[in-house]
């Protein structure tokens, strides 16, 4: 019974886990967006436009994606990016120079705590519609699947923990798992797919920091390159809200013609938490986060991870059909 039992809880595993990341891409994220910019909530600040682009003008309401200037919780200005819908093009309400309100909300669930003061939010049911019915589907299809294979496997236990002993399935998902973690291990330690900060870290610093001047102690080579570019690692001081000199240190990419200059970077500027000044990073990493090749790695583990789950299932399958 053991070899039956990891199985089925492998093929579980497996299933629910797209399951969540379906529901996760889908259904979540249209309710939690929906929930933040419809809350209408929080701290108000006035924002300055210093760029507008327009991403799709399909349809009577045009696609907007406006650069916006403004004070972050600790006063220090920032620049995000929205995305919106101008309803009524004909009043030129988003133009560069032109500024607007926005509400900055400490407990939103959502990636930013930014939302456009009186935008009108709803919900494409339709969309609701198709996602659930497709959610609905695949669960249908999980539990006949799993339905099926408890029927057969429990018809005749000896001859299906023979069978399963022998593909290992539960071991094959096991040394999948494992390796892929080891490999996610090495990259990480090396910096590969991130090249500054935490994302929690850059979240806190973008919302809540509080900008000072770093100045450079040092330098070494990280050992990166990216597009035969090397990445620095600077490491710097600077004086906190608390009157103390704090220490920090974070990496940027250097282009090929800029390597000389390096030696010769006194000062940058840089944002902390006054809370945790231990935390900080250059202003420019900061207002211009770069996950080097982070999408793409993310999409090699999460082909690698179909690829896994389908051979599993595939051959789970062939077993009990």
């Amino acid at each position: 019974m053991t070899n039956i039992i990891l199985t089925l809880l492998v093929i579980i595993l497996i299933l629910s886990y797209w399951f969540f990341l379906y529901v996760k891409a889908t259904l979540y994220s249209i309710f939690t967006r929906y929930q933040h910019f419809s809350a209408q909530s929080g701290l108000v600040r006035k924002a300055k436009i210093v760029g507008v682009k327009v991403l799709s003008e399909n349809g009577r309401i045009p696609l907007l994606e406006c650069e916006l200037e403004f004070p972050n919780f600790s006063g220090e200005l920032i620049k995000e990016k929205v995305k919106l819908g101008d309803s009524k093009p004909n009043l030129k309400r988003f133009e560069p120079g032109k500024e607007v309100e926005i509400f900055l909300n400490r407990d939103s669930k959502f990636k930013s705590p930014v939302s456009m003061k009186g935008l009108n939010v709803g919900i494409k049911w339709m969309s609701i519609a198709f996602y659930t019915s497709i959610g609905g589907l695949y669960l249908y299809l999980c539990l006949r699947i799993m339905n099926r294979a408890t029927t057969l496997i429990w018809s005749d236990i000896p001859i299906y923990e023979e069978l399963l002993s022998n593909m290992g399935l539960h071991w094959m998902f096991l040394g999948f798992i494992g390796l892929i973690l080891f490999n996610l291990f090495i990259l990480r330690l090396f910096g590969f797919g991130k090249l500054s900060g935490k994302k929690k870290d850059i979240h806190k610093l973008r919302y809540y920091g509080l900008k000072s001047m770093g100045h450079i102690s040092k330098y070494e080579d990280s050992g990166m390159m990216i597009n035969d570019n090397p990445v620095v690692r600077f490491y710097y001081t600077f004086k906190g809200s608390d009157g103390q000199i704090h220490q920090g240190n974070d990496q940027i990419l250097i282009g090929k013609l800029e390597v000389g200059k390096v030696p010769n970077m006194r000062e940058k500027s840089i944002y902390y938490l006054p809370d945790s000044p231990e935390i900080s990073l250059f202003e420019e990493n900061l207002m211009n986060p770069s996950s080097i090749n982070n999408t793409f790695l993310r999409g090699i583990f999460m082909l690698v991870g179909f690829i896994l789950s389908a051979v599993i299932i595939g051959i789970f399958l062939s077993i009990i059909w």
